[in-house]
Formats: structure tokens, C-alpha cells, sequence
């Protein structure tokens, strides 16, 4: 019979006395066989010390002269490590009672990280008890995951940076992120997260952002690491597998529009299982916007190339079988994703799925246009925001046309239809279509040069198959 392999578990404490113990029976309830529990005091000044020495010889413990932060501590812990892998509680955190036996079944020869989802707890101040609030979700909390303790040497993913005092968990996953290491994702909850009255967290912040510039430092870090090595983005969302929906959101100088945008896909009644944010080179707020998401995005750089290349980049980068587009200044209804998905998988036929928008005039151009007329209010969505598409079109037919500024998706349909592929324009209004200041001129006029070129190429590839 194999032995189970080592688990070194690093709790780090900061004037956590009244909360340490319960952290630590939640460790010895896992009845793991072969652990080692190593408790790095962060220069409390509390009773912590005497707390510790009550709870067994078996704990290592180290007591640091001053506060360095958690950064600092967990690297101590990590230092007398002798695990094979290693896994992180903050001490006034729990751990569910089959974390290790859920995380080192997964921790397979290949894999380098388990990641496991946090349960939220919140302080009751009426009873001291602690109580579920929502639904369990993926996080970067470092309690959820079990880590090979080869990634924290020099050469691999490296320690944590003990310049942060707050996001050094989240900087050490995304230089994670940034490397070929196999990270496995799973449902079970592995952390329980306790929001009490001294959490770095609190209620009314962001989630797990306490510090709004430092959240951003980071991953403005990564988009420089990665533009150095020209490596693709970081996305914290588990990749799907099969039917997944990938959604692909090109933005440039758009970030008083790219909010609503995004929320409108977070909040489809089908939620899709990947979303792309490609940044076209935006000079404006687009990056801080799109980082609000970071935790629920992949939001990729590139220099201004348009938005078919934007696009483009997207297809390149998304992983799933169903593939939807949105423009930053358009929006969708809650059930767009479902109803054209429900459409594409009861009828084999069809490749590629359109609806119907709602035409709409933005807050910043209303002085300029009275109203949209009656006829121009509610149109087929034949284009980018409106449609659904099998990954295997893109396959057949290739991508889109980057020589096109405007046109990229007419000139794609056209070649669509041309190869014969199953189209469909459902009657159902799905997507509300933004009139504002950049894109005004160009949706009044009935056509300009470039969609007279995207026609005319269509004609002369009928042409040189001598098709009716």
C-alpha cells in the first residue's frame, strides 16, 4: 500500500488568540495520517504564545520579534516545511472536515495545485455564532488549495512577496497562473471563511478587496509580466470541458459602457462558463474597469489593432465548444445566452444562432438625437452582440477578416452562408443596442465604403465558384 504523502499545514496568526484553537481543531479533525501543523506567530501581542503551548507539543511553533506581515509569515512557515505539499489556514478561518482527504485524492503525480471553493461565514454578534451567507464560490484564499512545496523555490513560482502586506495570496496565483503548472479545480468547499468585526474583509468592500490600489498593483503586475513574455491572459475562472460557452468582449476607450456590459453577461440566466475581456488599447478606464471583474474575468492587453483582431484574440485564448460575442457598448437581456444555447443544442442543423436587438439612445448623446425612428427601433441582431456559434464554424470558415474596421462580421456571415452552414434569426429581442457619440454616425448612414467592399468581395467569391 502506498503512503500518503506529507501535508505541512502553515497557519500564520496576528492577535488571533480567540479564534487559533477552533483553526486548529479543524486541522486535527481532518484525522489525516501523516501531518505536521506549524504555527507562525506574527508578533502578536495578545496571549498567543500561551494559547499555542495549551494546544499540544505536537504544533512547531515560531514566534517572530516584530509584525512583518503575512507575507513574511507564511514564508517562515513554509521554510521548515518537510511536506510534500502544503497547506495555508489563517487563523481565524476553518477548514471543513474533509478538505485534506478531497485535495490529496486530486493531488495526483501531474497536478502542482487542488483548488477547492470558499464558503463564507459571517459573525452573528447577538450569539458569537458564525453562519453561512451565499452560495460557496472559487476564490485565490490560499485555505481552499493544496500546494506542491516544490512551486514555492526559487526557480518555480518563488515565495510570497513580502512587499505586499495585503493580495499576497492573490500576486502568488497569478504568477501561478503565468506558468505551466497543472492547477485542478473543484466544487467541494475546502475553506470556510469567517467575516468577523476585525477580517481584513469587511461586509461593505469588495470582496476580498480591502485595499482597491493594491488589488489593482497586482494584476497590473501580471498584464506587465505577461506583455514582457507575450503570454496569454490570466483568467481565475476554472476552464470548462465540453458545451462550455466562451464569451469574448472587445473593448477600446469604452470603460463608462464595458460595466454594464460585463454585468450583463454575469447576470444571464445561463451563466457562461468562460468570459474574455480583450483590450483593443484603450487609453481611457478600460483596465481598472475590467479589474473590478478580475476574479470572475480573463482580461487580455494587446496595442490597438481593431476590433477584429480583438476578437480574433479572444477565439484564440477561449476554450469552450460555444462561442458568443458582446460589444462593449451593447448589453444583454438575462435569457440571451439560454434561449439561443436551448435553440442550438435541440437542432444539429443549425450552426450559428442570431436574435433581434432593441435599438437604444445612450444618456451621453440624448440632447443630440431626439429619438430612434419607429422602423430602426427593434431589428435583427445580425451581428457580433446577437449571435451564438458553434466553435467548429471558426474551424471551417475561419476567423475574422482584420483588413475590415466595421465590416469584419458582415464579410464573416457572408462567408457562412456561402459554405452552406445552418443559420437562424430567432424573433426573441435578447440584446439592447447602444446609440452614443462613437458609434452614431456610422449606424445613420446606410452604408459606407467598407461595407460596399465587404458586399462586393462576397459577390466576386460567388463569382469564382460560378454560383447562382
Amino acid at each position: 500500500m502506498t503512503s500518503p504523502m506529507k501535508v505541512s499545514v502553515v497557519i500564520p496568526t496576528y492577535n488571533r488568540a480567540e479564534l487559533l484553537p477552533e483553526a486548529v481543531v479543524s486541522v486535527r479533525r481532518q484525522g489525516y495520517p501523516d501531518l505536521e501543523i506549524i504555527v507562525v506567530d506574527d508578533g502578536s501581542t495578545d496571549c498567543t504564545p500561551a494559547v499555542v503551548r495549551a494546544l499540544g507539543k505536537d504544533i512547531h511553533f515560531v514566534r517572530l520579534q516584530r509584525n512583518y506581515g503575512v507575507a513574511t509569515a507564511r514564508n517562515v512557515g513554509i521554510s521548515l516545511a518537510s511536506g510534500d505539499v502544503i497547506a495555508f489556514l489563517d487563523s481565524d478561518d476553518l477548514w471543513p472536515p474533509d478538505k485534506l482527504r478531497i485535495q490529496t485524492q486530486r493531488m495526483h503525480p501531474d497536478v502542482d495545485v487542488v483548488w477547492g471553493k470558499t464558503q463564507l461565514l459571517c459573525h452573528d454578534q447577538s450569539n458569537g455564532a458564525f453562519t453561512p451567507r451565499d452560495l460557496p464560490f472559487g476564490s485565490v484564499l490560499l485555505g481552499s488549495a493544496l500546494i506542491r512545496r516544490a512551486l514555492f523555490d526559487a526557480d518555480s513560482v518563488g515565495p510570497f512577496d513580502e512587499r505586499l502586506r495585503q493580495h499576497e495570496d492573490l500576486d502568488w496565483f497569478m504568477r501561478a497562473r503565468e506558468r505551466p503548472i497543472n492547477i485542478v479545480l473543484h466544487d467541494e468547499v475546502t475553506l470556510h471563511y469567517r467575516l468577523h468585526g476585525n477580517s481584513l474583509t469587511r461586509d461593505d468592500q469588495l470582496r476580498f478587496i480591502a485595499d482597491k490600489t493594491m488589488f489593482l498593483t497586482v494584476f497590473k503586475r501580471s498584464l506587465e509580466r505577461r506583455r514582457r513574455t507575450h503570454t496569454a491572459g490570466v483568467s481565475l475562472l476554472p476552464r470548462p470541458s465540453t458545451q462550455g460557452v466562451s464569451v469574448i468582449i472587445p473593448v477600446r476607450n469604452q470603460a463608462q459602457y464595458l460595466t454594464e456590459a460585463i454585468e450583463s453577461v454575469l447576470g444571464q440566466t445561463r451563466p457562461p462558463d468562460e468570459i474574455i475581456v480583450v483590450d483593443d488599447g484603450s487609453t481611457d478606464d478600460a483596465l481598472n474597469t475590467a479589474l473590478r471583474y478580475a476574479t470572475r474575468i480573463c482580461y487580455i492587453y494587446q496595442p490597438p489593432r481593431g476590433a477584429p483582431a480583438a476578437r480574433n484574440r479572444g477565439l484564440g485564448l477561449a476554450v469552450g465548444d460555444i462561442i458568443a460575442f458582446l460589444d462593449a457598448d451593447d448589453i444583454w437581456l438575462p435569457a440571451k445566452l439560454e434561449t439561443q444555447l436551448a435553440v442550438l443544442e435541440t437542432r444539429p442543423e443549425l450552426d450559428v444562432v442570431f436574435c433581434h436587438a432593441e435599438q437604444f439612445v445612450s444618456e451621453d448623446v440624448q440632447g443630440a438625437v431626439a429619438h430612434i425612428p419607429d422602423p430602426l427601433r427593434c431589428l435583427p441582431a445580425v451581428y457580433a452582440s446577437g449571435m451564438l456559434a458553434r466553435r467548429t464554424v471558426f474551424d471551417q470558415i475561419g476567423r475574422f477578416d482584420e483588413r475590415y474596421t466595421r465590416a469584419d462580421v458582415i464579410d464573416w456571415i457572408a462567408r457562412v452562408r456561402r459554405r452552406g452552414l445552418g443559420t437562424s434569426t430567432l424573433p426573441d429581442v435578447l440584446v439592447r443596442r447602444r446609440w452614443h457619440a462613437s458609434n452614431l454616425g456610422r449606424m445613420t448612414r446606410s452604408l459606407d465604403n467598407e461595407y460596399v467592399y465587404a458586399v462586393k468581395a462576397a459577390l466576386d467569391r460567388r463569382r469564382s465558384t460560378h454560383e447562382p
